[in-house]
Order: structure tokens, then sequence, then C-alpha cells
């Protein structure tokens, strides 16, 4: 896993799939994720269990998991598509509840590392990981917030399909007024000194004034 500064990152489609789910639901959903082997928090795919969903809670159907985990186990192993719980919550937090707290403990407590992430209907994320401590330590475990959301260099393919095959065509500032209709998605500014109304004059010293 990677130490330093840990993000949990989503492709961008799979980031697509998770907002889309999130706003169409009117309840609460929960997820899986499977990761690369390179990056265990690089997630490639969800896998949705059959579960029973609230405005407030996730209740996932155990033997459900545990034939989709058999299943995954063929191409997976546990730490690609068993250490990381993903929910949505359909208001504008995502803050963990008390239940959030005991359905991340009850799931992947046991792990010597998991991660509980949320994203809001609203946008806002949450997400925390918790690492198994040496038994050397006072304490058993050690937990803190990371940030989550597309891969910052996920968009690249398609930016740079907008960069090579898309363009804008170029518009030059004239002298004399143009009448006519024009195409909402130009800067009618470019038309200066003349402005534009919805009639289709454009004002020359005086209102509604026709250009000659």
């Amino acid at each position: 896993m990677t130490a330093i500064n840990p993000r949990l990152n989503f492709s961008p489609d799979t980031w697509a799939q998770l907002t889309y789910m999130c706003k169409a639901a009117s309840t609460e959903i929960g997820c899986f994720a499977i990761t690369t082997p390179e990056n265990n928090l690089y997630v490639e795919e969800l896998w949705f269990p059959k579960q029973q969903c609230t405005a407030a809670t996730v209740e996932f159907d155990d033997e459900s998991i545990a034939d989709m985990l058999e299943d995954l186990s063929e191409k997976y192993p546990p730490e690609e598509c068993f250490r990381i719980w993903i929910h949505t919550h359909p208001g504008n937090s995502a803050s963990p509840s008390g239940t959030d707290e005991q359905t991340f403990s009850n799931i992947l407590g046991k792990f010597d590392w998991a991660v509980m992430a949320i994203l809001a209907k609203g946008g806002q994320t949450y997400a925390r990981i918790q690492h198994k401590t040496p038994f050397s330590l006072e304490t058993e475990q050690v937990e803190y917030p990371i940030e989550m959301g597309v891969w910052k260099d996920g968009y690249q393919e398609w930016d740079n399909i907008l960069e090579t095959q898309v363009s804008t065509p170029k518009v030059y500032q004239t002298g004399k007024a143009y009448y006519g209709g024009v195409s909402g998605n130009y800067d009618r500014s470019l038309w200066n000194p003349y402005s534009y109304d919805d009639d289709n004059y454009y004002n020359i010293g005086s209102k509604n004034a026709k250009p000659k």
C-alpha cells in the first residue's frame, strides 16, 4: 500500500458510476471496491451484494457477500476486493453515523487494514483508513482521514480527445453590425459597439435601430 499521503482514487468510469447511483437512489446504497495489485487504494470496479437500505442504513445480505466473494476470489486476492467499504448518503452530509461505524467494524474490522468511504448526494465526501498496529504498541489500531475522489490523471485520455479533436470557430470583431440570428454559443460582446436584443435588433445610438 501507499504509505505517504494516501488517497482513495477512483477511475473516471467508477467515479461516474458511484456518483450516478448516489444521485439516483433515494436511500443509502453500499458496495465494495476492487483495486489494482500495484495500488490497493485505486478503485477500478465496484461490486454490490444484495442489501436492504433506508435513508440512514445499509444492511447487507451475508449469504450474498459470501457468494460474490467466492466468485471474486478466483481472480482477486482479498486485499484487492474486500478491504474498502463504500456507501452513499442521500443528504448533504458525508459524516459517518454510529450505525456506519458499527457496520464498518462488523464487516472489515478484523483485517489488518481497511477503509470506509462515504459519498453524499450533495457532493461531500469522507474517507478513513485504519491499520492494525504491532503488538508492542499500546493501541490496537491507528486510523486517520484520507482524501478521496477521481484519480487526478484519470481524465487525461478524455482531455486529449478534447484537445486534439475539438476546436471552436474563430470570430473576428468588425466595425459593421451583423443583422440576423446569432448562436447562443458566441460571445455577443465581440460585435461591439453594437448590442444585441431579443428582437434581433442592434442598438446604434437609439434603441431598436436597425443597422443600415
